[in-house]
């Protein structure tokens, strides 16, 4: 039979011992430790035992920034290894290495720190481009923007739609208000941007003349300098915004040699995740810890003397068959066949007590 046979698995130790234990039975590598809701909804269960703490949400996170950096690296200093690329082979005490996890998650913020600074570089350059471009159709205008006119005249910046007639509504400003010069700096598909110098005691007049073709005032926010210079002082900036963004580029690409140690660093916090996660199905009472889950009976002698090490009691039995669906499944076939575990794997595990 392909499928292994399991043993129902109860276990009480100290609590002083959890993250021992929980490393040795990693290490066993045959335990699954069961959900407890059921006992958490037990009466006699819940009054003496509660979840046990665990750090579930921090290893997820440690996880997500070690990925994140990956993708970073993949992003701006691309793998060039060949497509059959051999993987790296780790030993145990290397993989459960806690300062090489430590230094692993310090180097991934740092090159998710690199990420950030570009992605608000970029929002920053949008921004800056985005302005230049409101700025542009006045670029005809000499006139400081900050300027509102003189004691006698009052300066207006304003737009049109692009179909009213340009000529006409200079006629009608001109008879409405008399003192008044309008001046076209530029158009484009929507819209005609005018200048407007008129006095002030036509002001009004004039006013009522142009919004009949649509006329609205700019909107400008309060810079000084004409349009040109304002343009020129966002070239600059968007000069030093690309020297800063290749900086951060170049020190990303400097840390691409730690690709290999980040990919170890996910499956080290994949081991912690494991840990955490089990943590998380214990149940304890203050001083002990109680668990309940499978083993696999052929791992039966490993699993007892990795528990020899430990003050603990515990029992072994094989399941009820009420119990049968709540069963963990796993396959072990032979050299020949193995291979098929994966498509049997891929669309549904048979029963614990079926035919595989």
């Amino acid at each position: 039979m392909a499928i292994v046979k399991m043993k129902r698995l109860r276990l009480i130790a100290l609590a002083r011992d959890r993250d021992a234990l929980l490393s040795s039975l990693l290490h066993v590598g045959c335990v699954e430790v069961k959900e407890p809701s059921a006992y958490l909804a037990d009466e006699a269960y819940s009054a003496l035992l509660r979840r046990d703490t665990a750090a579930v949400a921090d290893a997820k996170s440690s996880i997500t920034e070690l990925k994140q950096a990956l993708d970073v690296l993949g992003q701006y200093a691309p793998y060039k290894g060949g497509l059959f690329a051999q993987r790296a082979q780790v030993r145990e005490g290397e993989l459960l290495d806690e300062a090489a996890r430590r230094a692993a998650l310090e180097k991934a913020r740092e090159i998710n720190a690199h990420a950030k600074t570009i992605g608000a570089l970029n929002a920053r350059e949008a921004r800056v481009k985005a302005d230049q471009m409101a700025l542009r159709p006045w670029s005809a205008c000499d006139l400081p923007l900050e300027l509102k006119g003189t004691a006698k005249v009052d300066v207006l910046l304003g737009t049109v739609p692009n179909t009213a007639d340009f000529n006409a509504l200079a006629g009608a400003a001109e008879e409405a208000a008399g003192a008044v010069e309008i001046r076209r700096l530029s158009s484009d598909r929507e819209q005609q941007y005018l200048e407007v110098l008129v006095h002030k005691d036509c002001r009004q007049a004039a006013l009522e003349a142009m919004r009949s073709y649509g006329f609205a005032f700019a909107q400008l926010r309060d810079l000084t300098g004409t349009a040109q210079e304002n343009i020129q002082r966002l070239d600059v900036e968007l000069q030093a915004i690309d020297k800063e963004r290749n900086r951060e580029i170049a020190a990303i690409e400097a840390m691409g040699p730690c690709r290999d140690e980040l990919k170890k660093g996910v499956d080290r916090m994949g081991q912690v995740l494991a840990t955490e996660s089990a943590k998380e199905r214990l149940l304890t009472g203050g001083s002990v810890v109680y668990l309940d889950g499978w083993c696999e009976a052929p791992e039966v002698p490993a699993l007892e003397k990795a528990l020899a090490k430990f003050e603990c009691a515990y029992e072994l039995s094989d399941p009820a068959p009420e119990e049968y669906p709540d069963v963990p499944v796993k396959l072990k076939n032979n050299v020949f066949s193995r291979c098929m575990n994966v498509v049997t794997e891929m669309y549904s595990l048979p029963a614990y007590d079926g035919i595989d």
